[in-house]
């Protein structure tokens, strides 16, 4: 899942790293020998780390970069005459490039096997044959500079966009709720509504958005506890039939007795996305949106009957 992650979000970096440590090699280049031997090293010691995470790549992404902006520069070097046929094939590529992602769309929308998944399959695989018989034609027509470097800048923008996109998805600047390898599993999903309602109940019945404990029924969750560190907190196994607290919290389960004298409210508490689960498209659709089945965990909250405004006891 690491080394995938490396070819879902940097794909640019890593094709253009991979380039210049071949090239690097062959010519002898100190620079890029130093380099790639120190993101070889932060990849070993995030791999065969026990307690891994995707996040332990941060310190390989260094040298990674670095070596895919020496490659990078090397396309900079443009002469004046070569530059409408250089972004004429930059743009072909971009063109091509963008044809091709919509097919891969089309694709994870698509039952497989299907007739119409072939049929898309088939046209991403001839539009990349298309460009790279165009790329050749350019190399022996024009130049091979000009191929080079329009081949170049064309992958480079393309790739470029996507990972922006994916760059703001890791760093949870999305509207949409993606489900992302760098950020944590099994986190609260609707912690600050939970807390939100909590303060107004309490606030409503005992004029006091911290005044009313709480009790966690059978809930093993310390960042819960944190969650609500401002109310009196009582941790309990199971509620026993003369227990009536203001507030308590249970896993989502049914409970004819607090159903009978409280009201309650759901809340998905942990979520956790099905990595090891996933199928081959559950995969294509997480490189289209970012979405992955997760496995949902709810608990409820509830409130006592007697504190509600729509109540007589309740105060004014």
């Amino acid at each position: 899942m690491m080394l995938f992650s490396l070819i879902a979000y940097q794909p640019l970096a890593v094709i253009l790293a991979l380039i210049a440590i071949v090239r690097g090699w062959i010519y002898r280049s100190k620079r890029v020998m130093q380099l790639s031997i120190w993101m070889l090293v932060a990849l070993l010691l995030a791999v065969f780390y026990p307690f891994h995470q995707v996040s332990d790549l941060v310190w390989m992404l260094i040298p990674l970069w670095s070596l895919a902006a020496l490659e990078l520069a090397r396309a900079l070097n443009i002469l004046p005459e070569e530059r409408r046929q250089v972004i004429g094939v930059a743009g072909l590529s971009i063109f091509i490039l963008f044809f091709v992602w919509l097919q891969f769309l089309a694709i994870t929308t698509l039952p497989i096997p299907s007739s119409q998944a072939t049929d898309s399959i088939w046209l991403m695989a001839g539009s990349l044959a298309l460009l790279v018989i165009c790329i050749l034609l350019v190399g022996v027509g024009w130049s091979a500079r000009t191929a080079q470097f329009g081949a170049t800048w064309g992958v480079a923008v393309a790739l470029g966009i996507y990972s922006f996109g994916a760059m703001l998805g890791a760093g949870n600047l999305r509207v949409t709720q993606d489900q992302e390898m760098w950020t944590a599993d099994k986190t609260p999903a609707q912690a600050d509504l939970l807390l939100k309602v909590a303060s107004e109940m309490s606030d409503w019945s005992n004029d006091n958005i911290n005044a009313q404990p709480i009790t966690i029924v059978g809930v093993d969750s310390p960042a819960l506890e944190w969650l609500l560190r401002g109310h009196p907190i009582s941790l309990i196994s199971a509620l026993s039939a003369s227990a009536s607290p203001p507030f308590a919290i249970t896993a989502n389960q049914n409970n004819p007795t607090l159903a009978a004298a409280y009201r309650g409210e759901s809340f998905v508490w942990r979520q956790a996305s099905l990595w090891d689960n996933a199928a081959p498209s559950d995969w294509m659709r997480w490189l289209a949106y970012h979405q992955m089945p997760q496995n949902s965990e709810t608990i409820i909250f509830w409130v006592r009957n007697d504190l509600f405004l729509d109540t007589k006891s309740t105060k004014p």
